[in-house]
C-alpha cells in the first residue's frame, strides 16, 4: 500500500500527475497493445514494446506499488483525468548523464483526450516538478 505522506500528486486545471496505482496497470496493458492510434505518433522509428516487455513493465510497476518504493526524483508519473483515471504518462531519462542531458516524454493514449491542452498542462507540471 502506498504511503500517503510520500505519494506525489500535482493537480492542474484538467489533469492530475500522480504516482501509479493498482488500477492503472490493466489500463496500461490495454493501451500498450498494438494498433492504437497514439503509437503512430510516438517515436515511430523505435520498435514498440513486445507483450513480454509490457508484462515486465507491469510486474516492475506492481512491485513498486506494493512496496511504495519510488525513485527520487520520479522517472514516470501517471497522467490522470478529472476523475483521477489513467489517461497517459510523463517520463524522463538520460540521453547523456555525463553531459547532464535529460529528455522528457509524454503520452496521452486516448484520442478523445487530444487537442484540449491536457498534454500541455501535463508537460508544464512535469517540468515544474523536475
Amino acid at each position: 500500500m502506498q504511503d500517503e505522506e510520500s505519494a506525489i500528486q500535482f493537480a492542474g486545471r484538467q489533469i492530475i500527475l500522480r504516482d501509479w496505482r493498482q488500477d492503472d496497470l490493466g489500463i496500461h496493458r490495454y493501451w500498450a497493445a498494438p494498433d492504437h492510434q497514439w503509437q503512430q505518433l510516438d517515436a515511430p522509428y523505435y520498435a514498440k514494446p513486445t507483450p513480454e516487455e509490457t508484462e515486465a513493465f507491469i510486474a516492475k510497476a506492481q512491485a513498486a506499488i506494493d512496496a511504495a518504493h519510488w525513485p527520487q526524483p520520479r522517472r514516470r508519473l501517471v497522467i490522470a483525468d478529472e476523475q483521477n483515471a489513467y489517461i497517459g504518462q510523463v517520463s524522463w531519462y538520460w540521453i547523456s548523464e555525463e553531459t547532464y542531458w535529460p529528455a522528457v516524454g509524454i503520452v496521452i493514449y486516448d484520442p478523445a483526450h487530444w487537442g484540449q491542452g491536457k498534454g500541455y498542462e501535463a508537460l508544464g507540471l512535469w517540468s515544474d516538478y523536475l
